[in-house]
């Protein structure tokens, strides 16, 4: 998959997954009674969601930034060690 694929595709999700959470929120608003909500009320889940969703993937992507860094560390540790048994 070239760059520009995969950037427009994760641009694509992102808008959807924004798009989504939006009309969640406002949909979820104290004033928007499960009444009032209609059948819009059943395509989102509960509103305690909408605080816990956000950072659990907060910290996911935290812990998976963390895991890249970790992981580019050692192997730039690692060439950095052949280079030196190389001499």
């Amino acid at each position: 998959m070239s760059a520009k694929l995969f950037g427009l595709v994760l641009f694509v999700v992102g808008i959807t997954i924004a798009t989504y959470y939006n009309l969640w929120v406002l949909f979820s608003t104290p004033y928007m009674t499960k009444e009032r909500q209609g059948w819009m009320g059943s395509l989102f889940p509960p509103a305690v969601l909408l605080f816990q969703l956000p950072a659990l993937a907060l910290a996911g992507g935290i812990t998976l930034i963390a895991l890249f860094i970790l992981k580019t560390e050692a192997a730039i540790a690692a060439k950095k060690r052949e280079a030196a048994k190389a001499k």
